[in-house]
């Protein structure tokens, strides 16, 4: 992709960057994001519209391979020379009723439909009480919302087992190691996992260091397992889930359970002069990121500003038994997780 819109395999890693950025996964913000580049001052423009093209690939591939076709129908591969057209089509991507639709999607395949249900339930609830409370969308911005569609999606679609199992078993995502690599995947190169199952991954020894995951490298024999364990993801949830009793996923449940009933609650008072605290109460949560360990630090910074914002909006945020026992014990139960590793024979 790199060099067919660039020219080049050097915007590779930006584009990369762009990419898990737009999918949420970089806790850094545009403006943050552009700056960096503008600071590192190699190939500004080049890298701006790598990370522009990395964001559009992950919210509308349709209009990516649209503007490649417009710009070069029947051309020799050139290298796109200008950031507004990409940007522009993320922008588009970018709005409400789009990320909406994205996120329901996602869902549907995390967990079928009772999770999309679910979640559009709160969603609708907040666009509701924001056009009441403040108006037309043209006039709030629907910020409340658009905070309540990202964040309670997130806490939703957790990575857990079945789902990292999911992602890995995915033919998109053989397909993409293909499209990097030379060959077929598990024949012309092989791939190792590095992952931390929960019954394999604590440090030996004892004391605190004995409770922190460890990764172990895991051959390309995990394939057909992968496939199997994304297979089983109905089962989550319910008394046949052989994750679902660890302390990490019951605190998981619980605390998007507490998001739903805080935010119902903090929609029954929302005003013009308490959005911005509403809003900011909605978004919290998105930064409840990591696994195990690094999850309930985040976690408890959260709910210790959760606490303060609650208590200036004259609010009662809930906090369940479940996330409190995992805050007390400060510590969490591994996941299968882990980062895919190319090796070239």
């Amino acid at each position: 992709m790199a060099t067919r819109f660039l020219g080049d395999t050097i915007g590779a890693n930006i584009l990369m960057l762009g990419f898990a950025w737009q999918l949420g996964l970089v806790p850094v913000s545009f403006a943050a994001m552009m700056r960096a580049i503008e600071l590192n001052n190699v190939a500004v423009q080049m890298n701006q519209l790598a990370f522009s093209i990395g964001r559009l690939a992950a919210a509308d591939p349709a209009s990516l391979e649209t503007l490649w076709q417009q710009r070069h129908a029947g051309a020799a591969p050139q290298p796109v020379a200008s950031l507004a057209p990409a940007t522009a089509a993320v922008d588009r991507a970018n709005t409400l009723d789009a990320l909406i639709a994205d996120r329901e999607a996602r869902l549907a395949a995390y967990g079928g439909r009772r999770d999309v249900t679910r979640y559009r339930a709160l969603v609708d609830a907040a666009r509701r009480a924001e056009s009441r409370a403040l108006g037309p969308s043209g006039r709030s911005g629907e910020r409340v919302t658009r905070a309540v569609a990202t964040t309670f999606y997130r806490l939703l679609a957790v990575k857990d087992e079945y789902e990292v199992a999911r992602l890995f078993a995915d033919p998109a995502f053989r397909a993409a190691l293909e499209a990097q690599f030379e060959g077929v995947a598990g024949k012309d190169f092989r791939v190792k996992f590095n992952m931390a199952p929960p019954a394999l991954s604590r440090t030996a020894g004892g004391g605190a260091a004995s409770t922190q995951p460890r990764k172990r490298t895991f051959g390309q024999w995990m394939w057909p397992v992968l496939r199997m364990l994304a297979a089983c993801r109905r089962l989550r949830g319910t008394p046949l889930d052989p994750f679902g009793r660890t302390a990490e996923r019951r605190m998981e449940r619980q605390l998007a359970d507490d998001y739903q009933t805080t935010l119902e609650r903090a929609l029954t008072i929302l005003t013009v002069d308490n959005a911005d605290g509403i809003a900011k109460l909605a978004d919290l949560h998105a930064r409840v990121r990591g696994y195990g360990h690094v999850k309930l630090a985040n976690l408890a910074a959260v709910k210790r500003s959760e606490r303060e914002l609650a208590a200036r909006l004259a609010l009662d945020a809930v906090t369940g038994a479940a996330v409190q026992h995992a805050l007390d014990q400060a510590k969490g139960a591994g996941a299968l997780k882990g980062i895919p590793v190319i090796v070239a024979r």
